[in-house]
């Protein structure tokens, strides 16, 4: 194998090396560059409906608070979702629907300007949580 030149590339990009004349960047060192990482709770997954419902959940989670509506409600749309989630749009409509079965989820769609908006239902997450780990 030929040398490997390691250098450090100005304004914090990442540890890069060239081999063959090709320019390569590291796995782990684009991995630094993605983004926020997106993170959900095991346990949650367990009573909301999966994995692709409790990422949904905990992203609206993630949200809350930060929305302009005062009454807390978030517009979000599907191409929103998808990028600060990695769910397709077929996994948030099942993510969605699972929820709102729960009653976790509230949905009020704008039709006159053609938004979607959500809101965590916090009482219902509550009984949910309950219902599943009156223990804990």
């Amino acid at each position: 194998m030929s040398a490997v030149t390691h250098k450090r590339l100005a304004s914090h990009r990442p540890v890069s090396f060239v081999r063959k004349g090709l320019f390569v960047m590291k796995l782990s060192d684009y991995i630094e560059n993605l983004g926020r990482p997106i993170a959900y709770y095991p346990r949650l997954a367990q009573i909301v409906g999966g994995v692709k419902c409790a990422v949904f959940l905990c992203q609206l989670f993630y949200w809350k608070g930060k929305e302009s509506d005062s009454n807390g409600w978030i517009y979000k749309t599907a191409d929103e979702w998808h990028d600060e989630t990695g769910l397709s749009y077929r996994e948030q409509v099942y993510a969605r629907r699972e929820l709102k079965r729960l009653k976790i989820l509230e949905e009020k769609h704008d039709r006159f300007n053609h938004r979607m908006f959500y809101r965590p239902s916090l009482d219902a997450l509550n009984n949910c949580w309950d219902a599943e780990f009156p223990n804990l």
